[in-house]
């Protein structure tokens, strides 16, 4: 459902990737007291990877080469 959501924003809405992402992960699952995160590329090689969640591990290769690693991860 969560793909769907923002495919649709960014086809008829005309957000583009890291708007329609930041909308359904910080907005809409926030309105349904839900947690979680994506990693979305579009068709452009754009990536977008935000989460609202306690923590989320993620990498990607950006199209421009350059490589992102980033572990936020909750403290015990």
């Amino acid at each position: 459902g969560v793909a769907a959501r923002i495919s649709s924003l960014i086809e008829l809405a005309g957000l583009d990737l890291a708007q329609a992402t930041e909308r359904v992960v910080h907005e809409e699952l926030v309105l349904r007291q839900a947690e979680g995160g994506v990693i979305a590329v579009d068709a452009a090689g754009r990536i977008a990877m935000p989460f609202n969640s306690g923590g989320m591990a993620r990498a990607a290769r950006h199209p421009d080469g350059r490589i992102e690693v980033v572990a936020f991860l909750p403290e015990p």
